[in-house]
């Protein structure tokens, strides 16, 4: 299920910001963005995701900004001469190669290329437990922010399957409706047949019969229709809080295919123009759950 969750604390003059943004998948995937100092904390923060999500992909981010403890200060920074010696070098050379002036307005160049100039944070040990527990504080605060966005986003989702689902029964019981009257028209149809034909052909009217009804019971949708009826309950059941599940996405899933498989089945056997529109119908709103059942965990 999609969602969003943000929090932050702050410890010792520096602002620690985590974004937790989550995706539809079928599989739990997470990917975490974090800065240096806090890498070997990651199976900490992927623990902590894991005990929370059962399913999606999840995106984690971390960042770090120090705070000034007034506005007028700035935040010390320092060179890394090794790495700068060693642009200016390859720069010379490159200068004296193509008869270029290395000192022509250079140096404001050489502080924009990467990892010339570091933030002092950089080259601080690893980070202290109250840094780290800063960093949890926010994560829990981001999860419960996450949980309410996503809350809210099932109570939409379990609207609009009630409308699709209500939309099916409608249709279900307007074929049903109809289901006699077909049964009706296609035995007329076959009576007339016969009474042309008979004249000219020698016809055994028990086997007659007999096959007649055969044929009658292939066309039978009642079945299908207490079966569609069954699944259609048991799908407003599953979401409807009773014995409800922690991942119930699966369920639906499968649900959700039930119901197609009787739905086809109705509209192969209908041969009425009016019932496979109700089928047609009746598909349109399945395939609206279906594509939103994926964003059910």
């Amino acid at each position: 299920m999609t969602g969003f969750g943000k929090a932050s604390s702050i410890y010792n003059n520096t602002l620690f910001e985590v974004t937790i943004r989550t995706l539809n998948a079928k599989q739990l995937e997470i990917a975490t963005r974090l800065p240096l100092r806090f890498r070997e904390f990651e199976t900490d923060y992927r623990n902590l995701l894991t005990a929370s999500i059962q399913r999606g992909r999840i995106d984690y981010t971390l960042t770090t900004t120090p705070i000034a403890e007034n506005s007028e200060e700035e935040v010390d920074n320092y060179f890394d001469e090794k790495r700068l010696y060693g642009y200016f070098t390859a720069y010379s050379h490159f200068c004296k190669r193509y008869q270029i002036d290395p000192l022509d307005k250079t140096l404001t160049r050489f502080l924009t290329l990467p990892g010339v100039l570091k933030p002092i944070s950089d080259i601080i040990e690893a980070p202290s437990q109250q840094e780290q527990d800063a960093i949890l504080t926010a994560t829990h605060q981001a999860l419960q922010q996450l949980d309410e966005f996503r809350l809210q986003e099932g109570k939409m989702l379990a609207l609009t399957f009630t409308k699709c689902l209500d939309t099916i029964e409608e249709k279900r019981l307007q074929v049903a409706q109809l289901a006699p009257q077909r049964i009706e028209v296609i035995q007329t149809k076959l009576k007339d047949l016969l009474e042309e034909l008979s004249p000219s052909i020698e016809v055994d009217k028990g086997r007659l019969e007999q096959e007649l009804i055969y044929y009658i019971e292939k066309l039978d949708i009642n079945e299908e229709l207490t079966r569609l009826d069954n699944h259609i309950k048991y799908f407003l059941k599953t979401i409807s809080g009773e014995n409800i599940e922690c991942t119930i996405g699966k369920k639906l899933g499968f649900i959700a295919q039930e119901m197609g498989r009787e739905i086809n089945t109705i509209g192969s056997k209908s041969n009425d123009h009016k019932m496979q529109h109700l089928v047609v119908e009746m598909k349109d709103a399945l395939e609206q759950i279906k594509e939103q059942v994926a964003n059910v965990l």
